[in-house]
């Protein structure tokens, strides 16, 4: 696809990315108004900042980075609701609903990174009603959702309601992370608004084609989700069998491993490296 489209890089990209939201109209069954796309969906976190504005915004931890930094490059503060690793991580959605009484956004990684914490839409969906009734934002990133319940999107939702954003990825189902490609679903509203704030050509001519080609084959991303959920139940099922690790449930294409002996996570990174092994280092969460 690239090849192909090698051409390309001598003119602009189309600055409103049609083809490739055309694409993903279909792909989701959503009105092409309610879509916009971005340089990996960790643009469009930054842009709804910078659109909202939020004084105050509630994000889990441990959670992406992201959401922190592009709510305090605004100006705003993070308000963080922890999850425990005595509790599996898990969280009531009654605790979240709480929490909520005193901010404007609230950040969702739905399975969440790095813990793998995933909600059901049913659960979201009481959320979603109670910050539209408090008119708080909602921003759900939903960028692991598609290796283990597709069928758990809000996209459908979100062009239907005023203050839900969802946040979706092609980084990490099609591993193209270097192609920097994502895009947010939300209300035409919310949506005009954060394009308003956006600079123009951040989606590159390449990233565009690939986007819109990847999306044509269904069959093709069935196969992907498949493989994928095969290996890392089989790698689950591996290191639950090794002394001093305890491995978490995963509900995506990561593990969250627990260490229970004395050796550090980043010595255990520099030791695996050494034999061509890489793992992420969740020390710096």
């Amino acid at each position: 696809i690239v090849r192909a489209n090698l051409k390309e890089i001598y003119h602009y990209p189309d600055p409103q990315c049609t083809q490739l939201i055309k694409q993903i109209s279909q792909y989701l069954a959503v009105d092409i108004e309610n879509i916009l796309a971005g340089n990996g969906s960790t643009e469009l976190m930054y842009l709804a900042a910078r659109a909202l504005l939020p004084r105050r915004a509630l994000i889990f931890a441990p959670t992406f980075f992201e959401y922190e930094r592009a709510i305090k490059a605004c100006g705003g503060k993070p308000k963080f609701l922890f999850l425990k690793e005595s509790q599996g991580f898990s969280i009531n959605i009654q605790k979240i609903i709480e929490a909520t009484e005193d901010v404007e956004a609230v950040f969702v990684c739905n399975p969440n990174n790095p813990t793998g914490t995933f909600f059901p839409k049913e659960k979201l969906l009481e959320l979603v009603k109670i910050t539209e009734e408090r008119k708080i934002t909602l921003i759900v990133d939903e960028s692991y959702l598609d290796f283990k319940h597709p069928r758990e999107s809000l996209v459908r939702e979100a062009q239907e309601t005023r203050h839900l954003l969802v946040l979706r990825s092609f980084t990490k189902f099609f591993a193209i992370a270097g192609l920097r490609l994502g895009y947010g679903v939300g209300g035409r509203r919310l949506i005009k608004k954060m394009a308003h704030f956006k600079e123009p050509w951040t989606v590159n001519c390449l990233a565009q084609a690939v986007g819109a080609c990847l999306l044509r084959n269904e069959q093709k991303i069935k196969k992907i989700r498949q493989a994928v959920n095969k290996e890392t139940e089989f790698l689950f099922s591996e290191l639950s069998q090794i002394g001093g690790l305890k491995p978490y449930p995963p509900e995506a294409n990561f593990i969250l491993v627990r260490i229970e002996t004395e050796l550090s996570s980043s010595k255990l990174q520099e030791d695996l490296a050494k034999k061509g092994i890489l793992i992420r280092d969740c020390s710096n969460f």
